[in-house]
């Protein structure tokens, strides 16, 4: 479990999402074919575009936006195989650990049920206790596809009891033919407080 980093000073501890190897699988960035399908399920009508709240800066990327906490740290990492992975981090609450936001992205190697299945499998053999709460195709303008997946699992603390994390996936494939994993997590006891609900639900592509 590495400390996350912003501009040389400690923002948390939750695992660093580097890499394509076990630590970006926790984040459910490898895009590779298992085989599996998602159910089908009508999506939701777009949502309107909300006005940025009060206190909140807008992150604008290459194809998408969101906004956040205006104190929050950004920062832009392009990955060695050519992906590029967005990280926004707030400071550490009671839980124990920041809030963090995320949007990782590259161009499509699989069909977007298995970019889902695999996300789902990859969580669970990574995460201790990994449970799916709610799940849900969406519509979000500008995508082929895009499926919501919400999670807990539990993050082994050194010398302490584990600590249950709260996560929001949005699975998102272009028009484009870019696939992205945007999410959101932080304790669950800090979840509501962290405004993270706003943060996912501001998310846009263009």
């Amino acid at each position: 479990m590495d400390e996350l980093r912003v501009g040389g000073a400690v923002i948390g501890s939750l695992p660093r999402f580097l890499g394509r190897g076990a630590a970006l699988l926790a984040a459910g960035l490898v895009w590779i074919a298992c085989g599996s399908e998602a159910p089908p399920a009508p999506p939701a009508p777009p949502a309107p575009r909300a006005p940025v709240p009060p206190g909140f800066s807008v992150y604008r990327g290459e194809g998408f936006s969101f906004a956040h906490p205006r104190r929050w740290a950004a920062s832009r990492e392009p990955q060695q195989n050519g992906d590029v992975l967005i990280e926004v981090a707030g400071p550490t609450g009671a839980g124990g650990f920041g809030p963090q936001v995320a949007n990782g992205y590259g161009p499509a190697s699989a069909s977007f049920n298995e970019i889902v299945e695999l996300h789902k499998t990859s969580s669970q053999a990574v995460h201790s206790d990994y449970r799916v709460l709610n799940e849900s195709r969406s519509a979000i303008d500008g995508a082929r596809d895009a499926w919501v997946i919400e999670a807990e699992y539990l993050l082994a603390q050194p010398g302490g009891p584990p600590t249950r994390i709260r996560t929001i996936n949005l699975l998102v494939l272009t028009e484009g033919g870019t696939q992205m994993n945007f999410f959101v997590r932080s304790p669950l006891s800090d979840f509501e407080a962290s405004q993270l609900q706003r943060v996912f639900a501001s998310f846009r592509l263009g």
